[in-house]
């Protein structure tokens, strides 16, 4: 057995060795996206393309090609994704304004003052959840409220609106108000 043959043969014997691991390597950088900035960079489709990235060389499998093919999928997705929660795909800002957590604060302010109004009618624990979910959205850095959530909550505030009375239903009706403001403005600039 000459050298030449020892080499290839061990060569091929380490060659799945290599490939995996020159597919690791390709899928470091976005595991490294998606863990310093907490969003999904990492998707099915990558770890395959890896795989044949490492192990196939042929003139089809440009960078062209594959980046392009992944880009349309992550458009395809990200505007289904949007369609399906009724948000448009781009939006002009991600983080809440001021004033929209102002409307928040004033809402959940009101709902508190309600609880503390006499007399007790058995609805001062859902008032409660409600201001607590209202201080939540309010406080939140990271996103900006989620609009579903604050129609279910608008919703339940009207509910409750006509279970309660006097200056109770007054304070309501302003936490109402406060919420419609604060989603108008939410709406206005997406």
């Amino acid at each position: 057995m000459d050298e030449s043959s020892f080499c290839w043969a061990a060569f091929a014997r380490t060659r799945p060795l290599v490939d995996a691991g020159y597919a690791g390597v390709l899928l470091v950088v976005p595991g490294a996206l998606a863990w310093a900035t907490g969003e999904a960079f990492v998707f099915p489709s990558l770890g395959p393309t890896a795989y044949l990235l490492a192990t196939v060389h042929t003139e089809l499998q440009t960078g062209r090609r594959v980046i392009g093919g992944h880009l349309i999928g992550v458009v395809a997705g990200l505007s289904s994704a949007a369609r399906v929660r009724g948000e448009s795909l781009i939006r002009l800002r991600t983080r809440p304004t001021r004033m929209t957590r102002e409307h928040l604060e004033a809402a959940n302010r009101a709902l508190l003052d309600a609880i503390e109004t006499p007399p007790e009618t058995g609805l001062e624990d859902e008032l409660d959840d409600l201001a607590g979910q209202l201080w939540y959205l309010a406080t939140e850095k990271e996103r900006p409220p989620d609009q579903g959530r604050l129609e279910r909550v608008q919703y339940r505030l009207t509910v409750l609106r006509e279970q309660v009375h006097g200056r109770r239903s007054d304070l309501v009706a302003v936490a109402i108000d406060e919420i419609c403001a604060c989603r108008e403005q939410e709406q206005a600039v997406v």
